[in-house]
């Protein structure tokens, strides 16, 4: 018992100081949070979670602490230094985590309103059509397109309805998904607007080109996939290997793990197998 609460307060002490360290290089501690706590806020209203930023703060220190400690049970037995190092090194994985999660949901809820956005203009456009208005063209879009598109457009009007531009209140919808096709449509829709252009008709024209690109991208990404499984499988090899020599004579390969010099060559094999890894992602990746 008395062993378990010295390494709890170990790994506090631990997180503690990578915290204090960070914040250092970074510049002051309260400078540091302070920013952080922005960024967070931010995103928290982006995701329209409704979640006190600093509660993210601490689960980053609570991930680590514990993180680091399972760490560290799994790898005491190992030749030292292993354990402290492997320690240090999950601690720090362990703080990023919830930045890591809510960075995922955001792409995830970014990505989903893109692949709406011909819906989203094909609805303007029908609205537009039957004689509605701009405004009432946007409030139908609030009312009959799901989430996420739905949920913008009617906070767009709410905030058109609070006496907020609309011009700005479409540039606040850009700013919290900065997504590309939104903000040719705002530019689009503000100059047709200003000159007396036929709106319907540039947005067909604009739900055609976004058609025809996501039809090229699907294609590029079939004939890029067979290189990405390459990349996967030349990922997983290594760790393959070790496991099928480890059965078929564990004798040799318990020197890998029970030795820090077998440590060290694992660490290399990582280190250039998420090289090899990201190197093969790069060249295929093609951007558009």
């Amino acid at each position: 018992m008395e062993l378990l609460v010295i390494l709890i307060l170990s790994f506090f002490s631990l997180v503690m100081i990578i915290y204090f360290a960070i914040t250092g290089i970074g510049g002051s501690m309260s400078s540091y949070e302070e920013n952080y706590l922005k960024r967070t806020e931010a995103a928290l209203n982006d995701l329209y979670m409704i979640l006190p930023p600093d509660r993210i703060f601490m689960f980053k220190l609570i991930f680590s602490l514990v993180v680091g400690f399972v760490t560290y049970l799994y790898t005491k037995h190992f030749p030292k230094p292993v354990p402290y190092i492997a320690t240090v090194v999950g601690a720090l994985v362990g703080l990023f985590i919830p930045d890591i999660i809510l960075h995922l949901m955001l792409q995830k809820r970014r990505k989903k309103f893109n692949q709406q956005m011909i819906e989203v203009m094909n609805t303007i456009t029908n609205g537009l059509r039957s004689g509605f208005s701009f405004l009432q063209a946007l409030q139908l879009a609030a009312e009959r397109l799901p989430s996420p598109a739905g949920q913008e457009f009617r906070l767009t009007m709410r905030e058109v309805q609070l006496g907020v531009n609309i011009e700005d209140a479409l540039d606040n919808m850009d700013l919290r998904l900065d997504d590309e096709d939104l903000r040719i449509m705002i530019m689009a829709t503000r100059l047709t607007m200003q000159t007396g252009g036929d709106l319907p008709h540039v947005y067909n024209q604009m739900t055609q080109t976004i058609s025809e690109r996501n039809r090229i991208e699907g294609k590029i990404r079939s004939l890029t996939a067979q290189g990405k499984m390459q990349a996967t499988i030349v990922g997983l090899i290594p760790p393959a290997m070790f496991l099928i020599v480890k059965k078929v004579n564990p004798d040799i390969m318990k020197y890998m793990y029970t030795t820090l010099e077998g440590w060290i060559i694992i660490a290399i094999i990582i280190a250039l197998d998420i090289i090899g890894y990201f190197l093969i992602r790069k060249i295929i990746t093609i951007k558009f």
